[in-house]
């Protein structure tokens, strides 16, 4: 039978705790960089506006200038970095319900890009494969809805979802204080043994 994923881990993995702080590292570093979060942000509020049936002008036009403030971030660059950061003051503004200045956004200067400086192109492709995999449609018609990947946006055990970060969290955790009850029930018997 072919396998469902490539991005299957190994069971033993499981028991890894690197494993567990990797995958979120790397997820984390995909999702929350301060480009990509700006552009979900972004498209989070398009497609709420998009959803309404009946939207009044100035809905309209804040979905036209969100449509635009998005084309603009996707190319974001400038002379350096610093002034990289001042052109995302000007959209983080824009994104909390400012007016979206085509004129301030309009430059010339080359230099360094967003995607540049905070998308590695390597992790996105993988959580992008990850996502891809666990919404394929194909996993619904086989019976198999939760599918638990490397870099999947969420995991689903024993019938309960849980967002990879929270998941990957409380492994780490629970893992941590084992080890400790572990060093704490081993010290304990090594004391008894001395001073028997």
């Amino acid at each position: 039978m072919e396998p469902r994923s490539d991005l299957k881990v190994p069971f033993i993995c499981a028991l890894m705790p690197m494993r567990w702080s990797y995958e979120a590292l790397v997820f984390a570093q995909a999702k929350f960089n301060p480009l990509t979060r700006r552009q979900e942000n972004i498209q989070r509020q398009i497609d709420d506006l998009a959803a309404i049936a009946n939207p009044s002008p100035t809905q309209e036009e804040r979905l036209e200038d969100l449509k635009d403030l998005l084309a603009v971030l996707s190319g974001l660059q400038a002379r350096s970095p610093q002034a990289l950061e001042k052109s995302f003051g000007d959209i983080d503004a824009v994104i909390k319900g400012g007016g979206f200045d085509r004129q301030k956004f309009r430059s010339r200067e080359r230099g360094v890009t967003a995607e540049q400086l905070f998308v590695n192109q390597k992790v996105t492709d993988l959580v992008s494969k990850a996502e891809m995999e666990q919404s394929d449609y194909r996993n619904d018609l086989s019976g198999h809805r939760a599918l638990n990947v490397f870099f999947g946006p969420t995991k689903t055990y024993f019938g309960f979802r849980v967002g990879l970060l929270w998941f990957n969290s409380g492994v780490l955790v629970f893992s941590t204080l084992g080890l400790f009850a572990i060093l704490h029930i081993l010290l304990n018997y090594q004391m008894r043994n001395r001073l028997a």
